[in-house]
């Protein structure tokens, strides 16, 4: 064997060591070494290194703030250093990156194993992680968190060599940067967004030499400080005004113009900071700066969890600016323990290894270090599954190939809404006050309502599928975020987002709209209330006024704000105040927008704060004046486009209900946000209950991004007693917003959308997959459940101390075919009952056991079901086959002891902890799990063994209900994408079989009920699409397929069938 040849130390450049001395062996049988000779090799300096760990430092330590400074818990301190180190730190990185990239050819043949792969492996154990932890979206192609930077480090790599062959190139990259953000097709998708933003940097450290750098030092250290203390100011000046947000510097798309004049900001900053960093820094080594700078990688990439795990202990709501004192302190500690060499020299033997036996064209190395780097590689191994297996608890999920398929926190049984409450509900006993979102019209809205013919715009087909429940509710409030300001001023410009100023104005007859469907009162008090100035704003009050629609908000003088900021209604006997502010005003300084309406000051502005917590008590004061049962305040606040509260959200809410106010209706994120029932402690010690809705979304909006198509009409159920009023509960009404053939816009309820025949059959695939997920963000964000459109309800409650309680299923029944009777007359009995003879026995044409059943079952007082998460409705949010079985007994009692993933094994150990019932009768419906687990401690292992548990189940159970009739139900079939079985589905299918004979000859030899559910459901599935009734491989969804279920165990021949589908 060759011997190896050393490459000698070296070191080179100028005074500032700005150059490396590295030690490599080179030879034939080390490819990995020769790669790094001194023809290819990029100088190391310390002086990089130490600017790499203060930039990796300072990465860590703003991921620890991230949610604070972006939902605005942060104060104002804390958001100018978050957004300084936000200015420098990420452009600076891409610049290292690009001067490290000078060997072209080296960057393009080393992008594969050192960006791409680390970013695949990263970027889905990351996404696996907090997709287990509930997360609604799942892509390979789309980076989370920290991981665009690996992707978009690839991209440039592989792109360099081309590049640099362009004329020009670093002014045209500057130029693509800044007109990339007017694109709102170009997202994070494959980092599209920020290869193209952040590449400037990249070629300008490409084209940047170590002498341009020497000179750059050669500046005093003072003066490098100076210009930092100069950014900084600038950077708090824009903090302080509004002007820097999260979004613009991780170069999202524009929101406004504004955006592409903040980016050219943005980047001179980051230029500037970053030069005075090099001034400051140090050249020689530091002993831990100089080892994170090192050994950036794993830091980058890892530290994200352990931010992630912070926010989960400190929620925002309970962040006070103090804690960036622990917040550095974690850093610190997170940055030293990611950054031990130790880490990266096994990442690089994992890496190393995979490269020799994933990639051709490399020399396999000797034995020695073939064994060494194996150990290594293997411990790398375990090292890395420790820690996912590790970060699985913090996002409470379940491991998704498990054996005995747990019940999570993610199968939650939903309870059900008592019937005496929905009872007065529905006999409209209690008040219902309805509020819809934002009524707003951007340019093409009012265009598109045009009539050629009348010369004048018709808004009504606006609500045409809505106004019914907007009258039906006893008062409904709106949001009329637009001003009247009349034709000759010009409506509304933009449709937002596409470069062009944003300055509404609507015609007078959209306000007449407005009123015609169903809305008693708008809150005029919003952003937009000047956008044609201060006669605008009163001539909306004038037009609103001459048509009848009561408002509050807006007032034309200080003496018109003093007579009329509480607006007050009777209702059914019930006294309603209304107040109303907004957060700020577009376009004015909210001190000049007094007194023409009510501006709530943030609540990091102290003073400003406690003028605006006076000014609220103040109108609480006068609305108390006039006695009313509820005082609801109508605040215009929220982050666009957050499913969310923000801080200033939170805060307020709190301070109202506090000072006195029952409900807080609030709107602007254009996005659905919670509604909660809140608890507070006043100043003086008591405790204070009340209700908010943060926001309930757009209501009439042609902006869909950002899920601005999601919406909802909410509505408070208020009872009114003599000795106090309260919220009963709440509920509400999904929305979609369909751009519809004309080009107009309209809010439809989704059950409506896909119930009702007329609108089904205009939609397409695409839009009932968009009102799938739609109905899954409204329920999810609103109610804290997210629902499928399985579960579909005319409207969704939300009740104080118990949140979402769903409606009982809604049991539809159908007459049978006239074929299907021996008469051939049609059945006329309107119960739904099965047919009896003349001596009262159900019909003949049911099977012998089924016509049992039914006997057992109407004489039954009392009835326990046995059963696993079919029989529970364990996957579906608690709707089981036993609900439409059990409306055809109404004298009859259910009590189901089912639990998710039980088999007879599991049963057998339950039942001391089940009471005594006294039941009439006892309903097994138990098995398919002994089959799919085929775990002996768990499990039945043969059918002797289920038969024979079975058999002491019926004993014990009859010690408990010794009157009790026994009806077994056979196993439950399951299907061929059946991940947690632990047969193949052919055997498993014969198995079912076999156990099904063998529990009929057990039930024929005792003298119990044998109903045979499984075959039906098979013969009924065989020629359907299986997903219509059934969640995955074996659940039912609660709609057609508990009725499905239900059907099967009452009546077995589909032609039978009673209970609609």
């Amino acid at each position: 064997m060759r011997r190896p040849t050393r490459v000698s130390r070296f070191t080179a450049g100028g005074p500032h060591g700005l150059y490396f001395r590295s030690d490599c062996l080179a030879s034939k049988t080390n490819p990995f070494a020769r790669q790094f000779s001194r023809k290819t090799l990029m100088p190391r300096s310390s002086l990089l290194d130490n600017v790499k760990g203060v930039l990796i430092f300072l990465v860590v330590f703003t991921h620890f703030l991230v949610p604070y400074v972006y939902n605005g818990a942060a104060g104002t301190a804390v958001d100018s250093l978050f957004y300084f180190v936000y200015c420098f730190h990420m452009p600076f990185f891409v610049f290292i990156s690009g001067y490290f990239s000078k060997n072209t050819e080296k960057a393009r043949d080393t992008a594969f194993m050192r960006s791409l792969v680390p970013f695949v492996f990263f970027n889905t154990t990351m996404m696996l992680i907090l997709y287990a932890g509930g997360a609604r979206k799942f892509s390979l192609v789309t980076p989370i968190h920290v991981n665009w930077y690996l992707l978009a480090l690839f991209a440039w790599r592989v792109l360099l060599q081309d590049l640099v062959k362009i004329r020009f190139i670093l002014p045209l990259s500057l130029v693509a940067a800044l007109a990339i953000g007017f694109s709102a097709e170009v997202t994070n998708y494959l980092a599209l967004t920020r290869v193209v933003a952040f590449l400037p940097f990249f070629l300008l450290g490409y084209y940047t030499s170590p002498k341009a750098i020497d000179a750059l030092r050669r500046a005093h250290v003072v003066t490098g400080l100076l210009g930092l203390g100069l950014a900084a100011g600038v950077v708090h000046w824009l903090t302080h005004n509004d002007a820097l947000s999260l979004s613009m510097l991780l170069a999202d798309p524009y929101q406004s113009t504004a955006g592409f004049y903040m980016r050219g900001v943005f980047f001179a900053l980051a230029l500037f900071i970053s030069a005075c960093i090099f001034i400051v820094t140090p050249a020689k080594r530091i002993p831990v700066l100089t080892v994170w700078g090192e050994n950036t990688l794993l830091i980058y990439v890892l530290h994200r969890y352990a931010t992630l795990a912070f926010h989960v202990f400190v929620p925002e709501s309970q962040w006070r600016d103090w804690y960036v004192l622990p917040v550095l302190v974690c850093s610190v500690v997170t940055t030293w323990v990611l950054g031990r060499p130790a880490w990266m020299r096994f990442y690089n033997a994992a890496t190393q290894w995979l490269s020799r036996h994933c990639l051709v064209g490399q020399t396999e190395p000797s034995a020695a270090v073939r064994r060494g780097r194996g150990v290594m590689g293997i411990r790398t191994l375990v090292v890395l599954t420790a820690v996912v297996v590790g970060l699985f608890p913090l996002v409470r999920a379940e491991w998704p190939f498990s054996v005995s398929q747990p019940v999570s926190s993610d199968d939650p049984i939903h309870p059900v809404i008592s019937a005496s409450l929905m009872e007065k509900i529905d006999s409209e006993a209690l008040v219902a006050i309805s509020f819809v979102g934002d009524l707003i019209l951007l340019e093409d809205q009012i265009k598109h309502a045009f009539d050629p013919r009348t010369k004048d715009y018709d808004f009504s087909p606006i609500f045409e599928y809505t106004a019914d429940r907007l009258r039906a509710a006893d008062y409904t409030i709106g949001v009329f975020e637009i001003p009247l300001a009349g034709d000759k001023a010009g409506y509304s410009t933009s449709n937002y987002d596409d470069g062009i100023p944003l300055h509404l104005n609507a015609p007078d007859t959209w306000a007449e709209a407005v009123k015609n469907s169903g809305i008693d009162l708008v809150t005029t008090a919003n952003n937009h209330v000047f956008d044609r100035g201060i006669a605008g704003a009163r001539r909306t009050l004038d037009v609103l006024d001459r048509i009848g629609l009561d408002h509050v908000g807006t007032y034309r003088s200080a003496e018109d704000r003093r007579r009329r900021r509480v607006f007050v209604a009777e209702v059914k006997g019930v006294r309603l105040a209304f107040v109303a502010y907004t957060y700020g005003v577009n376009y004015r300084g909210d001190a000049s927008a007094e007194p023409f309406v009510d501006v709530l000051a943030s609540p990091k502005d102290k003073t400003a704060f406690k003028e605006s917590r006076r000014m609220v008590a103040e109108d609480v004061k006068e609305a108390r004046r006039h006695k009313p049962d509820l005082i609801i305040a109508l605040p215009r606040m929220g982050t666009q486009f957050l499913h969310h509260p923000d801080s200033f959200s939170e805060t307020w809410a709190r301070e109202m209900i506090a000072e006195g106010i029952d409900v807080v209706l609030a709107c602007h994120s254009h996005a659905v946000q919670p509604m909660q029932y809140l608890n507070v402690t006043r100043p003086d010690g008591s405790r204070r209950n009340g209700f908010v809705v943060y926001c309930p979304g757009n209501f009439v909006n042609s902006y869909t991004l950002h899920d601005g198509d999601a919406a909802a009409i909410v509505t408070i159920h208020v009872e009114k007693s003599p000795k106090a009023t309260s919220i009963r509960a709440a509920s509400i009404v999904p929305l979609w917003i369909q751009r519809r053939g004309g080009g107009q816009f309209s809010p439809i309820p989704i059950v409506d959308a896909l119930r009702r025949p007329e609108l089904r059959e205009t939609l397409g695939s695409l839009d009932i997959e968009r009102i799938a997920q739609v109905h899954e963000i409204v329920t999810e964000t609103m109610l804290g459940r997210r629902l499928t459109v399985d579960q579909l309800q005319e409207r969704y409650f939300y009740l104080p101390a118990r949140g979402y309680a769903r409606q009982p299923l809604d049991v539809r029944l159908r007459e049978p075919a006239v074929a299907d009777r021996p008469d051939g007359q049609p059945d006329e009995r309107p119960d739904g009952q099965p047919d009896e003879r003349p001596d009262g026995q159900p019909g003949e044409e049911l099977d012998s056991d089924r016509a049992e059943l039914h006997r057992v079952l109407s004489e039954a007082r009392k009835v326990v079901v046995l059963g696993d998460s079919i029989s529970e409705g364990t996957k579906n949010g608690g709707y089981s086959w036993i609900e439409p079985v059990r409306s055809f007994f109404p004298k009859a009692r259910f009590f189901n002891i089912s639990r998710g993933g039980r088999t007879t094994v599991q049963m057998i150990a339950a039942l001391p902890e089940v009471p005594d019932h006294d039941a009439d009768a006892v309903v097994l419906a138990l098995g398919v799990n002994d089959v799919r687990y085929r775990d002996a401690r768990e499990c039945a292992m043969t059918k002797e063994e289920y038969v024979a548990n079975v058999d002491r189940l019926v004993a014990e159970m009859r010690q408990k209900n010794p009157r009790a009739r026994f009806v077994m139900l056979s196993l439950w079939p399951a299907f061929d994408n059946d991940i947690h079985s632990r047969v193949r589905p052919k055997l498993r299918d014969r198995m079912i079989d076999d156990y099904n004979a063998s529990l009929l000859q057990y039930c024929r030899e005792n003298n119990h009920l044998f109903i045979d559910a499984s075959t039906p459901i098979r013969e009924f599935l065989r020629p359907r699409v299986t997903k219509d009734y059934l969640l995955d491989h074996i659940h039912p969804n609660a709609d057609k397929g508990v009725r499905l279920y239900g059907n099967a165990v009452l009546f077995g021949k589909p032609e039978l069938w009673r209970i609609a589908m």
